[in-house]
């Protein structure tokens, strides 16, 4: 690992000017998803991550949540705000009932009996 100042010098560079990451925009090979992979399960930060594999820190987010590595499928207790997903998903209520002005009449929100 490079010394401190040069990572916090990488670290500025790549938040102020994500235009200069090398990997910006490439798609992710096989390997990298690997190594990120191995990376999350031994606790490597995601800033960290962002540095090493010269992409942004919410590339690499997305690739975590992408893989599931935090197992939401899996455990849904995990899920974000700890809540289960909307039922209605039509293009209006797009997933919050409470900004659909139609909610109550929306075929999507019917409970299948």
């Amino acid at each position: 690992m490079m010394d401190q100042e040069k990572y916090r010098e990488a670290v500025r560079n790549m938040r102020h000017s994500p235009a200069s990451l090398e990997r910006r925009g490439e798609c992710w090979s096989e390997e990298d998803k690997e190594k990120l992979s191995e990376m999350f399960d031994d606790d490597v930060g995601i800033t960290e991550m962002a540095v090493i594999f010269q992409r942004s820190e919410t590339a690499i987010m997305q690739q975590i949540e992408k893989q599931d590595l935090y197992d939401r499928t899996l455990h849904p207790t995990r899920q974000r705000n700890n809540s289960v997903p909307y039922k209605c998903l039509c293009e209006v209520c797009v997933a919050d009932p409470a900004l659909c002005p139609l909610h109550k009449t929306c075929t999507n929100n019917q409970e299948e009996t």
